[in-house]
């Protein structure tokens, strides 16, 4: 799922084995794999190596049990980051928070709008806003999946582009119901952090 994203060369995976901490991307030695940890000061130590002289923005932990409870004792290992979160929920409920997680990750140079979104349906119709922003189904798209549409009060929000200057599109095809909400949800902040410079441009 995380290898599946841009980006995600440039993340750093951790993995807690009988041994101790290593790296997800080094093959555990076989040798090193019939060890046991020693205690949470070697541990420390281990996940020490492993995090120093690297600068981190985000970090997720998705342990259980005992596990959980040894990185809570050398938690003064980790560095500070801008987002630190940690789940002890099932196996499934970890996948949806770790996707939930990703989805709320930014490649270089892309902006998106924070805040509330609010959610709703009138009759079949299902919307979520956000600022001046409405994202709204409004049924099956021509050929196949789902049709969503980003409006303002003004009508259909055209003339809008991202910070790169890339032309943000209001009408968006989604292939299942399933993916409605996050694919409204990532417009809709793609939408509030945009720029209407197009569209002032046009009218002058």
């Amino acid at each position: 799922m995380l290898r599946a994203r841009p980006g995600a060369g440039a993340a750093t995976v951790i993995a807690l084995t009988p041994a101790g901490f290593v790296s997800a991307d080094d093959p555990v030695r076989s040798d090193a794999a019939d060890q046991v940890l020693a205690d949470r000061d070697e541990a420390g130590r281990q996940l020490g190596r492993l995090l120093v002289s690297r600068e981190f923005d985000d970090i997720l932990v998705m342990l259980q049990g005992h596990d959980l409870d040894l990185l809570d004792a050398i938690a003064h290992v980790l560095p500070l980051a801008r987002t630190m979160e940690r789940t002890r929920n099932s196996r499934l409920q970890q996948r949806t928070h770790l996707r939930t997680w990703l989805d709320r990750g930014l490649a270089d140079g892309v902006t998106m709008a924070q805040g509330h979104i609010r959610w709703g349906k009138v009759i079949a119709a299902f919307y979520g806003s956000l600022g001046e922003f409405t994202a709204r189904h409004v049924g099956p798209a021509p050929g196949r999946g789902h049709l969503v549409r980003v409006e303002t009060r003004a009508g259909l929000a055209t003339g809008y582009a991202a910070a790169d200057g890339t032309p943000l599109t209001p009408e968006i095809i989604v292939s299942s119901k399933a993916k409605l909400r996050p694919a409204m949800a990532t417009a809709l902040r793609a939408f509030a952090a945009a720029t209407p410079i197009m569209a002032t441009a046009r009218a002058a």
